[in-house]
């Protein structure tokens, strides 16, 4: 989610893996970000929004996390390179546990999905696609403007909404969050039963509805203590079962797309021909894989899409475009804790759309979507 895309390290795939349509990643150059493959160069910050853009562009500039001075030397600290963020995420992912300690994912009959032999076949044409139609998903977004919000004025995620219930808060506020959370998981599982999917995709379509499932299940024991029907005991015992089952699902998912690569000797050209490989890429250079890593600069909504924001990233000329339900559907995704300013990450990514701001809903910032992502604590 990140399976998708779990744990705290999260991956997450979505879209179709037509063509990369966004542009490679960017070399640092002499105050310029150079691409690639057209070599054309960007202005530091180009697709940052303007800075006459009232309190988002605030927002934005208040969390810019400026590289760290190294102590005695007056210099700035180097950027993390893409295999040093891997170690940190494969360092972090916790041991496996027994399975009476997780949960077994809902059961999913074939009448629950559209079984297609014309649609998506493989698990990677599924994840591809569902990043770049996420946002085709049916929902009231205007619900989510009154959702619970973080430091970010991003909305806090279920699971923490959950931590909140743990933590003795029994605030309107957090019941009706926890409602509309709990009906954007009935949004998705309608959503997932009208793609066209066979063989492979079938089979990840309906662990995608069994996580929504098990997420719907979590809130409905949240729901419970506020009403007084059910114990905090028992959600506790619940809760630590689900993110023991999501972290299982992270590990899994991680491993297969090979996103962490080797922990020795060809550490970097072992990663990237193994996403390549996941992707079907198998044979084409690593300079042409959307792939890469790096920290989180800014957190910014997109106010006039209600839950979307854009992630800033160092060392890339644009952003990552993150998209509710997309980040919803993959219910680890930064299970280790919402996205900050300092948090390292790494991605895949295809194709880009614009962030909308308030008050004309014009574009404020630019962001590629991301196919899979992977965070460390």
């Amino acid at each position: 989610m990140g399976i998708i895309f779990l744990g705290f390290t999260v991956i997450r795939l979505g879209g179709l893996l037509a063509p990369n349509s966004a542009p490679p990643l960017a070399t640092s150059g002499a105050g310029v970000e150079t691409g690639m493959e057209t070599g054309t160069q960007v202005p530091p910050n180009a697709f940052l929004p303007d800075s006459t853009n009232g309190d988002q562009s605030s927002l934005l500039e208040n969390q810019i996390q400026k590289p760290a001075a190294t102590p005695g030397t007056g210099q700035t600290t180097k950027p993390p390179s893409i295999p040093e963020i891997q170690k940190k995420i494969q360092a972090s992912l916790p041991l496996q546990v027994p399975k009476e300690e997780s949960l077994a994912l809902p059961f999913v009959a074939d009448s629950e999905i559209k079984i297609d032999q014309a649609g998506l076949k493989t698990s990677n044409e599924y994840l591809v696609y569902f990043a770049q139609n996420a946002k085709d998903i049916p929902f009231d977004r205007d619900r989510l403007k009154t959702v619970l919000k973080n430091q970010y004025d991003l909305s806090v995620p279920p699971f923490k909404l959950i931590e909140y219930v743990l933590e003795g808060d029994t605030s309107p506020a957090l019941l009706a969050s926890l409602e509309t959370f709990k009906d954007v998981s009935k949004a998705e599982i309608s959503y997932f039963g009208t793609v066209g999917v066979s063989g492979e995709a079938a089979v990840f379509n309906k662990k995608m509805i069994g996580l929504q499932k098990l997420q719907i299940q979590l809130i409905d024991k949240g729901l419970a203590v506020l009403s007084g029907s059910a114990s905090k005991s028992d959600l506790q015992d619940f809760y630590t079962k689900w993110r023991n089952t999501g972290f299982a699902e992270n590990r899994a998912l991680l491993s297969g797309s090979g996103l962490l690569g080797e922990s020795e000797g060809g550490f970097f050209k072992k990663t990237i021909s193994r996403v390549a490989e996941f992707f079907g890429f198998k044979k084409k250079a690593a300079a042409q894989m959307p792939s890469g890593g790096g920290r989180f600069t800014a957190l910014v909504p997109c106010t006039c899409s209600t839950g979307d924001y854009l992630i800033y990233v160092s060392g890339i000329p644009a952003a990552l475009y993150i998209n509710q339900f997309w980040a919803a559907a993959n219910f680890a995704l930064f299970l280790a804790g919402p996205p900050f300013p300092g948090m390292e990450g790494l991605y895949t990514y295809a194709g880009g759309t614009a962030c909308l701001q308030v008050p004309f809903c014009e574009p404020s910032g630019f962001g590629f979507l991301p196919i899979i992502m992977g965070t460390g604590l």
